[in-house]
């Protein structure tokens, strides 16, 4: 029961080094869509009422996520699932609870072609 009532009524949320979408949740993917705008996002998830496996749809990025911090406390492979633009943490939140993404920079260096004279 606490699934479906997730599903119906997604968390609020404050974000910082991220944005909403103009179509900030997706009902069909029961996803939050959102815009990554810095290397450290952090999101304050405010559950309604229980929130069952939220998941978050990233449109941009701004490199690799290297890191998943749910109250404080990095979160291990089994706990979030990644794909390069959807994250769906494996929890149930009950109360307001901090969300913190690191993203590592795509710059590749070294690698760079130097400019001909």
């Amino acid at each position: 029961m606490a699934r479906a009532h997730s599903f119906a009524k997604p968390p609020s949320l404050e974000l910082s080094g991220a944005r909403f979408e103009a179509e900030p949740y997706s009902p069909e993917r029961r996803a939050i869509c959102l815009s990554a705008e810095s290397q450290t996002v952090l999101i304050t998830i405010r559950p309604a009422v229980s929130c069952v496996n939220p998941v978050f749809e990233f449109s941009a990025t701004p490199g690799e996520l290297v890191r998943v911090e749910l109250s404080d406390r990095a979160l291990q492979p089994g706990q979030f699932a990644w794909d390069g633009q959807v994250l769906w943490l494996n929890t149930e939140i009950r109360e307001p609870t901090p969300l913190r993404l690191e993203f590592a920079d795509n710059v590749v260096g070294g690698n760079e072609t130097p400019a001909k004279p």
